[in-house]
């Protein structure tokens, strides 16, 4: 998939006829794709739903013969990838809605940290119907996200805060 974007952003011809697909199947969404950036997971989720919302209309030009002809190393996704697009969107939702109401708050505080990152490592445990991509996914975060935090005087400090607050008395 990053191979299409890459392309679509590389190809003024292609590009163009992007647009005109759009125009001409009225999709509403973004009018360009995204491509991810290394250091921003959020920019990967972007790209993933982007492409998704966009996939009619990103498929189509590359069965035109004006774009078919420059292609040399983009094809068309199999139905497997696609669906795999979809099942790493769902996995990546919750991710990007953290870190939307991170960014978003005006006061964040410390007393967030350990119900997000518990809700995080609620959502990326393994489920016996992920497929192996998903599973490797869930995976990669959930390791990387388990140990930080353990220091057990910051851990008491994270407790204590999130006690405190009047958002999390139900825990």
């Amino acid at each position: 998939m990053r191979r299409v974007v890459s392309y679509f952003h590389r190809s003024p011809k292609a590009s163009h006829v992007l647009k005109e697909k759009l125009a001409l199947l009225k999709i509403e969404g973004p009018k360009k794709l995204i491509i991810d950036v290394s250091t921003r997971w959020n920019s990967t989720y972007d790209m993933l739903q982007g492409f998704a919302l966009l996939e009619p209309a990103v498929m189509a030009p590359l069965m035109t013969k004006e774009v078919r002809k420059d292609i040399k190393d983009v094809y068309t996704l199999p139905e497997e990838d696609v669906n795999n697009i979809e099942k790493a969107i769902e996995t990546l939702q919750s991710l990007k809605t953290i870190t939307t109401v991170l960014c978003d708050a005006t006061n964040p505080t410390v007393s967030l940290i350990l119900p997000l990152k518990n809700t995080i490592l609620k959502v990326t445990s393994p489920h016996p119907d992920d497929c192996v991509l998903i599973r490797d996914v869930k995976k990669a975060i959930h390791s990387d996200l388990l140990p930080r935090y353990e220091d057990p005087e910051f851990q008491i400090f994270l407790f204590q805060a999130t006690a405190i607050d009047p958002r999390f008395h139900s825990l």
